[in-house]
């Protein structure tokens, strides 16, 4: 029975290494969006110094409806001219000018091609929307997902988002497509369910709202209110309501500025027309901006909302960093040291494609938050995430008579080692009996004779067989325990011995960086050394020239006298 199940959970071992065929490996695409200049910003005199450089496109009519259609793969630049300073240049994978429209954000960004195709593979995907107070990020994510006329310009990444999930999912799959909502924000470091009921109490943050993992490494929060969806319009209505319950603000720089962090999950189920199941998640993600106290203006609790925005935004910047290094022995990201960085963990080097929309202001009196946005952007785009296909295979009727086969010749050999056992015991227990019958006559018969010393040895030897047939019958008890228990355990410590091992290599891997560490320290030590001798030489040098050059004065000058 132990070999079997060892054997079931090496093919279950096997099947899990062939899994590996669905991970898609790519980079986070991170695109950027530059705004008109603000009214505020024209009456202050500020002018625009954020220029997209776009690369070259064909005056074809096709290439352009292509461009139109998909999103371009060829990267673009994005020019900031500093005052009184040299120009800087960021690469990213799409620019949008000030005269781009939502329907180009929404395409170029590569939201229409992840929720068209990506999601109904089973690939998790992410949308998130970063930058400044200000800039447009609310506007190009768009907070409710529309009516009927598909034709609304207006409309942001979510809406349209929306539409096309549930045309793809009544396309290609068989109609029983299930999808769940859920939405929530993070009000100065804290959870708030946008979409629970409406009671007089629940204006604070929610306690039975924590962040839990799944043994997959997912992060999921327990507690959150969940409602299925079946139409656009059903998503419009619920995030009208949560987004009216969303903290918002009044700021110079923004009149109606989001004072939380805003994320919306969408979680998809289905079958496709070939039988295959999948299962993925959509997460939309509205940051609220970066600001400065100083340009804001803000007091009081604006000012406390502030600063747990920045405080967010901070940690994800550690985390982007530390994702985007190139070094052999890459530092942990601080995902836990943020509410906002933990629910994005998947999105940030995890099991997801994550598209990341940077939105700036044009204007030079915001070009200090303009070049730190695109820093991150710039680096966001070496983050690489390896997205798993969700997928359940659905067993063929062949498979499915196999595997009743073999449950079955599994159980008849249980029942054969059931009845072998207990056979066994029935035996030693006759024999024990015809034993114990014997000496009783014997013992009977021998009654009035002298006792004889070799009957104490028999009655030694029926005691330690006694002993023996009661410790035979526990060692089977034990053994059949201990075999189920390996059994169950098995997988444990095969997890407990990879587990180990990585630790090894992590142990090896430190040793050797300490070992170049000290070779570079002797080096170091050496060269310093070396470079102190070659001053000291170099000093008695210049000490000897110096003698030299006064003696030759001082004779000059007795010949003078002379």
């Amino acid at each position: 029975i132990v070999k079997q199940i060892i054997s079931l959970s090496n093919m279950a071992a096997s099947n899990s290494t062939a899994d590996i065929k669905n991970k898609k490996s790519n980079n986070v695409r991170v695109i950027a969006r530059v705004r008109p200049l603000a009214q505020y910003e024209i009456d202050n005199g500020s002018i625009s110094i954020v220029h997209a450089l776009p690369g070259i496109k064909s005056n074809n009519s096709e290439t352009t409806a292509a461009l139109t259609a998909f999103p371009n793969n060829e990267p673009e630049c994005l020019q900031v001219d500093v005052p009184n300073a040299e120009k800087i240049w960021f690469q990213l994978d799409a620019v949008l000018d000030e005269a781009s429209s939502q329907e180009d954000a929404y395409i170029q960004s590569g939201a229409q091609q992840a929720v068209n195709n990506d999601l109904i593979q089973g690939f998790n995907c992410t949308i998130l929307a970063y930058g400044q107070t200000g800039s447009g990020k609310t506007f190009t994510m768009g907070t409710a997902a529309g009516g009927d006329d598909r034709n609304t310009q207006n409309d942001g990444v979510i809406p349209r988002a929306c539409r096309d999930l549930f045309d793809t999912l009544a396309e290609k799959c068989d109609g029983n497509a299930q999808v769940i909502l859920s939405y929530l924000e993070i009000y100065n470091e804290e959870i708030r369910d946008l979409l629970s009921p409406v009671t007089e109490n629940n204006d604070g943050p929610s306690p039975n709202l924590r962040i839990r993992e799944t043994l997959s490494g997912g992060v999921y929060v327990s507690g959150l209110v969940s409602k299925k969806v079946n139409t656009p319009q059903d998503i419009g209505s619920l995030m009208e309501t949560a987004g009216a319950r969303r903290v918002v603000a009044s700021t110079k720089m923004n009149a109606v500025s989001s004072r939380s962090h805003a994320v919306c999950v969408l979680d998809i189920q289905g079958v496709l027309e070939d039988g295959t199941k999948f299962q993925s998640k959509l997460t939309l993600v509205d940051l609220a901006g970066s600001e400065r106290i100083k340009k804001t203006g803000a007091e009081g609790n604006r000012r406390q909302e502030g600063i747990s925005i920045n405080k967010g935004l901070f940690v994800l910047g550690q985390v982007i960093s530390a994702l985007a290094e190139r070094r052999k022995k890459q530092r942990k990201p601080p995902y836990r040291d943020s509410k906002l960085t933990r629910l994005l963990q998947d999105s940030l080097g995890g099991n997801s494609q994550t598209i990341m929309i940077a939105c700036v202001s044009p204007a030079d009196f915001n070009v200090e938050e303009t070049i730190t946005t695109m820093r991150y952007a710039a680096s966001a785009r070496n983050i690489k995430n390896a997205a798993t296909r969700n997928v359940v295979k659905s067993i063929s009727s062949e498979e499915s008579v196999k595997i009743l086969r073999e449950n079955q010749l599994l159980r008849a050999q249980v029942l054969e080692l059931e009845a072998a056992i207990h056979t066994m015991t029935l035996e030693e227990m006759s024999i024990a009996s015809d034993i114990n019958s014997e000496f009783d006559a014997e013992s009977e018969d021998s009654q009035d004779k002298e006792e004889d010393p070799r009957d104490l040895q028999i009655t030694e030897l029926l005691k330690e067989v006694d002993w023996l047939k009661a410790k035979l019958s526990n060692s089977k008890v034990d053994l059949r325990k201990s075999a189920m228990a390996s059994a169950i355990e098995l997988p444990a410590l095969k997890i407990q011995v990879e587990t180990l091992e990585d630790e090894l290599m992590e142990v090896e891997e430190i040793k050797n960086e300490n070992v170049s560490l000290l070779k570079e320290l002797e080096e170091a030590k050496a060269d310093a050394l070396s470079a102190t001798q070659a001053a000291t030489r170099m000093a008695m040098i210049l000490e000897q020239e110096n003698k030299v050059d006064v003696k030759h004065s001082l004779r000059g000058q007795y010949f003078k006298r002379k």
